[in-house]
């Protein structure tokens, strides 16, 4: 027996049992396999070599067994390399999600620190001229928007939950829109005419 043949065979049996315990830490159980059984076809063949000769391999079947776990090995890489892709994909999906929803808070913050400011600082305004004037009409205007607000609050709900900005548009009549929206607009004495027919509408 040459000592060279044995050396070999001892330093491929533990860079397979070193490559089996690290592969193992991957959840990879096809390579696990692989390797395990590839590096007991090297163990047999070193034990065989220190006790009997090379002469006994071909008739412990050490070949045949060393082949089957090369073959596991391949199986375990084309399986790999699947999850891998697959991986990459639902971590491609999740960024996507996140910067979704990212925008949505933008626009959350937009809509917070500019749209609902109006209804408020209407609601407010009007409230300091009921406090002096006690005027029926302040009140409602108040009253008109808090009202917006507490729309404006739940429609913000809806949208932070929502998957996109937009969901099952509808049409909305123009007419209707300019209404709304005057109401949070402080006009003083300007008066509002619309004029847009009713069969006017946006899909929002």
């Amino acid at each position: 027996i040459e000592p060279t043949d044995i050396g070999i065979t001892a330093l491929a049996l533990v860079f397979l049992t070193a490559t089996t315990v690290y592969v193992s830490k991957f959840s990879l159980p096809v390579l696990e396999s692989g390797f395990g059984i590839l590096g007991y076809g090297y163990l047999l063949q070193l034990l065989d070599e220190l006790a009997l000769g090379p002469e006994y391999v071909e008739n412990l079947g050490i070949p045949g067994l060393k082949l089957f776990g090369l073959v596991i090995i391949l199986v375990g890489f084309v399986r790999t390399r699947t999850r891998l892709r697959s991986d990459i994909e639902q971590r491609e999906r999740r960024e996507r999600m996140l910067e979704r929803q990212n925008e949505r808070l933008e626009t959350l913050a937009a809509i917070v620190s500019h749209d609902l400011r109006n209804p408020l600082g209407i609601a407010q305004s009007y409230l300091d001229f009921a406090e002096s004037e006690g005027k029926t009409e302040d009140f409602e205007t108040v009253r008109n928007a808090l009202d917006r607000a507490d729309r404006m609050i739940a429609n913000l709900s809806t949208l932070a939950e929502a998957e996109t900005v937009v969901s099952d548009p509808e049409p909305v009549k123009i007419a209707d829109i300019a209404t709304d929206a005057w109401t949070t607009t402080e006009t003083e004495a300007a008066e509002l005419a619309v004029v847009a027919p009713d069969d006017w509408t946006v899909e929002c």
